[in-house]
Order: structure tokens, then sequence, then C-alpha cells
């Protein structure tokens, strides 16, 4: 059996005997025929050395305003984009299939980051989030096998939504990302069904219960 070597291409190892041979070599010859009877195995040759190029050590690859990084098996697992100053412009990462995985670009002083999730061959969109200083100030969440919006985060605003487009629940988070204020929940029919009061996502002072109809059935008041 033999294996291409990585930077030349006059030679290649026997590796039945850990030879090396050249093409001026006599015994070169035994490459050709072998080659001839076996051109299916020398093209998985071929890629596997192109896989090792690209894997590099597990060390990224740099050319001017890239990065690329590779995984053991020579797939592209991110590329990344930098400005003249060294700021990362765009990112992509990718899934094993080569399907997109997240995507990351500056736009103004906002980073838009978009996260996808696997579809067979592709892969769909189910994340958006728009950041300034390390801060998510949007995000939007997608149902899975739709483009309809799951949930929306907009500054210190919540909304949540059936697969319908009726609205499941809205409120308020505080800094910390817990419930806080006023929240309401409603039914796949746009119905009231209940509200409660929140303080760092503890239940505080009542939740009011509502029935089918919407009319108030019962109170629960917290301590």
């Amino acid at each position: 059996m033999f294996k291409k070597l990585l930077f030349n291409d006059n030679c290649i190892l026997d590796t039945d005997t850990n030879t090396v041979i050249l093409d001026i070599d006599p015994n070169w010859h035994l490459y050709n025929t072998w080659l001839k009877k076996n051109p299916y195995e020398n093209l998985q040759l071929i890629k596997q050395k192109q896989a090792e190029l690209n894997w590099n050590q597990g060390q990224p690859i740099k050319y001017k305003n890239t990065e690329l990084k590779y995984n053991r098996e020579g797939q592209l697992y991110y590329k990344k984009v930098f400005d003249f100053n060294g700021n990362l412009v765009t990112r992509k990462e990718y899934f094993t299939n080569g399907a997109l995985h997240s995507t990351l670009y500056r736009r103004g002083y906002l980073t838009v980051e978009n996260k996808y999730t696997q579809r067979g061959e592709t892969s769909e969109l189910y994340l958006k989030e728009f950041i300034k200083s390390n801060k998510v100030l949007k995000s939007i969440k997608y149902f899975i096998n739709s483009k309809q919006v799951h949930r929306l985060i907009k500054n210190n605003s919540y909304t949540e939504y059936y697969e319908n487009g009726t609205m499941r629940s809205n409120g308020n988070l505080d800094l910390n990302l817990k419930m806080n204020g006023l929240w309401n929940f409603y039914s796949r029919d746009g119905i009231i069904e209940s509200t409660h009061s929140f303080k760092n996502g503890k239940l505080v002072n009542h939740s009011v219960l509502y029935n089918q109809l919407g009319i108030k059935s019962n109170l629960i008041v917290h301590d």
C-alpha cells in the first residue's frame, strides 16, 4: 500500500516497507502498476493528503486578512475575515457536512450573529442576535422547520408566540434576564389565561387566573 507525502509530489511512501520511493527510483514502476489497477484508491490517497494539509496539525491557516481552520477530516470548521487593524469583520462556522452552523458580521457598531440547525444536507436559521459591546440588544428565535418567530427579546421586552403566530406571553426582563414586573399569558386562540407579577424572577403580589372564556376564575396571593 502507498501513501502520498504532504509536501512532495515526486515521491510516494511504500507503507509496507516504510520506504520513500522517488520518481527516479527503479521501483517507481511498482507505484505506476498499482496506480493503473487502483485508480479509486489513489483518489482516496489524494483526498487524505489534502485533508491532512487542510488540518495543518490543528492550527488555523492564515493568509492576508483571512483565517481558515479545518477538522481532522479536512473539512472547513470556520472562516474568519479581519480588517486592516486586526478586528474581526465576519466569521462563518460549519457543520461537518459543510452546512452553515453560525455566522457573525459587523454592521457599524452592531454585531449580528446567526445560528443554524441542521436540516439534512443543509441548515436552517433558528436564532438571530444583534449585539453591542457584548450586550444582546435584540434576539429573534424561530420555530424549527418554519420562518415563524418563536421568541422576540428587544432591550428588556420579552414576547413569545405559538406556531400559528398568536402571542403566547409577554413581559419584561431585568438586567440579569430575570422575569420582572407584570407578565401576561394567552391561549392559542388569543384568550387571556393568566397574569403574574415578578421580581428577580420570583412571583410577588398576586396572580390572576382566567377560564377558557377569559373570565377571572381565581386569585392567588404570593408572600
